[in-house]
């Protein structure tokens, strides 16, 4: 081969590298200028490093004429200044949305300051005026309860509000939202710290107060069951009564409170069964009385009639006497004939008497037996009266 063709070899080795070349940025400026997009956004780390590689490329890749340079780094300079373009858009984008969100977080923390504040003026409001009441009256339950009462409504401002729900069916189906607060930290801390205080402080005074209470009541109903159990079982039956009206007075705990009431029912019960036995004894032998007492006024009623029968005979035969006076001839036999007559006169007059002494014997007997059968109608004490004589009203609210 001669030197001439020897260069005409080469020259044509050095175009198709050249022709290599060109195509091979062509291709990675044409992938810079479109590979890097997606759904989820410009793919701008990638871009740039690839566009840095590509930007030594044209310094290292040989050979490459200064034309076709020239036109690569134009073309390369164009898709790299949109990419530039849009990257600054973008950012300013963002830091727009920046600043809006955080002027909308000021807003928003501005407002729940605001309202944190109104929050906790009532908050400690409140608690201050539970602690007032606790201070002037710190044995009246009645204040205490109103204090608890305070503190109650002190908690509800605390734990906040319930979130709204959204229009999920399955948020929807729950049973509680969830609550939250409109307090800052530090807010809701003081007014926590201050509430617990406030809260043991009335409680506290409370139970004091049901304590003592129990301490005097629980005796006197253990002294009923024992007497109902061992002792006079009307006596019994009073104990109760007089516990049930301490109880009524005295404030207690729920659970301090159901205690005596279950030691002060199974006192009624135990001396309710007694007093039955009683009562039926009682019961038979006021049966028996009104009965025998029935017969007797029965039985002075026939004596009554039988007596008034006589009468009537004695009577008719004082009448035929007389008659029988007006015809005798014999002055003997008048004189006998008088002689009955006073004596079947003072007879009269001595069933007559005997008759209003049974007459007035039934009328008290009568009046007796209306007295038995009023009282043996009459209700007797029962468990459920004891149950309507319990249904009290705590003068203390319930146990917190």
């Amino acid at each position: 081969m001669t030197e001439t063709e020897s260069m005409a070899a080469e020259w044509e080795k050095w175009l198709a590298q050249e022709k290599a070349n060109i195509q091979v940025l062509e291709e990675k400026i044409e992938g810079l200028s479109s590979g890097y997009d997606s759904p989820d956004g410009f793919k701008y780390r990638e871009f740039w490093a690839e566009a840095n590689e590509i930007s030594a490329m044209f310094e290292t890749l040989t050979p490459l004429s200064p034309d076709d340079k020239e036109k690569l780094q134009e073309k390369y300079g164009r898709v790299c200044g949109e990419a530039k373009r849009r990257q600054q858009q973008e950012m300013q984008a963002r830091r727009a949305q920046t600043m809006q969100i955080r002027e909308k977080q000021e807003r928003e923390w501005q407002s729940r300051r605001g309202e944190s504040k109104q929050t906790r003026e009532l908050v400690e409001k409140k608690v201050k005026e539970a602690l007032s009441g606790v201070e002037s009256n710190p044995e009246d339950i009645m204040a205490l309860s109103k204090s608890q009462t305070m503190l109650s409504e002190a908690l509800v401002l605390l734990k906040g509000k319930p979130k709204e729900r959204g229009s999920d069916p399955a948020a929807e189906s729950q049973k509680a939202a969830p609550v939250v607060s409109n307090m800052t930290r530090e807010d809701e801390q003081a007014c926590w710290e201050m509430w617990r205080q406030a809260n043991d402080l009335v409680f506290g005074r409370r139970k004091a107060l049901w304590d003592r209470s129990y301490s005097q009541l629980q005796p006197e109903a253990k002294a009923a069951l024992d007497e109902a159990n061992e002792g006079d079982a009307f006596k019994a039956l009073d104990k109760v009564k007089e516990a049930q009206n301490h109880l009524r007075e005295n404030p207690l705990s729920k659970s301090q409170r159901e205690e005596i009431k279950s030691v002060l029912n199974s006192a009624w019960d135990v001396a309710i069964a007694k007093v039955d036995g009683i009562r039926e004894v009682k019961r038979r032998k006021q049966e028996d009385w009104i009965g025998r007492t029935k017969t007797q006024v029965e039985r002075w009623g026939k004596v009554i009639q039988e007596n008034k029968e006589e009468i009537a005979e004695l009577e008719g035969q004082m009448k035929r006497h007389q008659i029988e006076i007006k015809a005798a001839r014999a002055p003997e036999y008048s004189d006998m004939l008088r002689k009955l007559i006073r004596e079947k006169r003072q007879k009269v007059e001595a069933i007559k008497t005997a008759n209003k002494d049974l007459e007035e014997r039934i009328v008290s007997m009568k009046a007796k037996l209306s007295d038995q059968e009023k009282a043996k109608s009459a209700p007797v004490a029962s468990k459920a009266n004891l149950k309507e004589n319990q249904e009290v009203q705590n003068p203390a609210p319930a146990e917190s």
